[in-house]
Formats: C-alpha cells, structure tokens, sequence
C-alpha cells in the first residue's frame, strides 16, 4: 500500500472526536509515518482544527464569546446546534497518508473566515485572552498549513522526519 486515504463526516460535536482522532493516531503509528511524540503533535493540531470547524466554522461562534463565560459560550453552541442553518452543518475530514507525509482536510461548512486577520495570541496584549490561540498552535504542529480562498478549508501537512 502506498497510500492510504480516509473520509468522516462529522456531525458538530466534539463528542467522538477523540475516537475519530485516535483512529488516525493508529494508522500514523501502524504505518511508522512518525514517532511517537509526532503522532501526539498531529492528534493536537487535528482536534484544534476539528473544534475550530465545529464551533467557529459551523456554529459561527466567535472566539471573543468565550472572553465572556465559558458557562454561556457552550450554553451558546448548544442552543445554535439545534436550530437551522447550524443543526445540518457538517465536517468533513479527509486523511491521505502516505509513506513520506501525512495530510488532513478539513472542510465545515460555515461562511468562512479571513486567517490573516486574526490576532498574534504571542503578543503581550493577547496572552491573558482564553481564544485564538487554536491556529497558531495547529500551525506550530504541522509543517505546512493553508487555508482555502473562502477559509472554511483548511489543509495540514506533516512530513516524516528525514525526507
């Protein structure tokens, strides 16, 4: 086998993903694509862009309502699950692993957003904020990481070590 290619259809709850992730997490380990410390890097990166999908991207949550509870920020994304246009939203997650690199899609289906326009969470002004940090640690993770034109797409690359 030379390449192995894999699709989910997510409903928009993190529940499961852990399940989803740790199927990844063993086909990464199965096919000795990367170390273990690498496989943990790309679980992290996976469920930062899967929750990123599922509460920023089909639920259109903002990040700054979090800054306000986290009691109401789930509160909120409970209330937006149950009701059109969010309840029928899904993510979509292709894995393609091949013997050199492993590659994750993942599509939701909300309007999208710009990436360039997010704030440096390194900053001083940013550190004491509880969001937008997702990105930038997705983007510490992986080696390569792009967005669709729209940015309800995002594509993660790792590269095996050594090639």
């Amino acid at each position: 086998m030379t390449t192995l290619t894999a699709e989910y259809v997510l409903n928009n709850s993190v529940e499961g993903l852990d399940t989803v992730i740790g199927q990844l997490k063993d086909q990464l380990r199965q096919r000795r694509l990367f170390n273990e410390g690498d496989v943990a890097r790309v679980g992290m990166a996976l469920y930062e862009a899967l929750v990123n999908a599922i509460e920023h991207g089909n639920l259109e949550s903002p990040s700054s309502t979090r800054e306000m509870h986290e009691a109401y920020y789930r509160e909120v994304l409970q209330e937006r699950s149950r009701h059109a246009p969010y309840r029928g939203r899904r993510v979509r997650l292709t894995s393609i692993l091949t013997g050199s690199f492993a590659k994750f899609i993942v599509q939701d289906e909300g309007p999208g957003f710009d990436p360039s326009r997010l704030s440096d969470p390194t900053l001083p002004g940013s550190v004491a904020q509880t969001h937008g940090r997702g990105l930038y640690l997705i983007r510490s993770l992986m080696d390569e990481v792009t967005f669709n034109e729209s940015g309800n797409v995002v594509t993660m690359v790792k590269h095996r070590a050594g090639r």
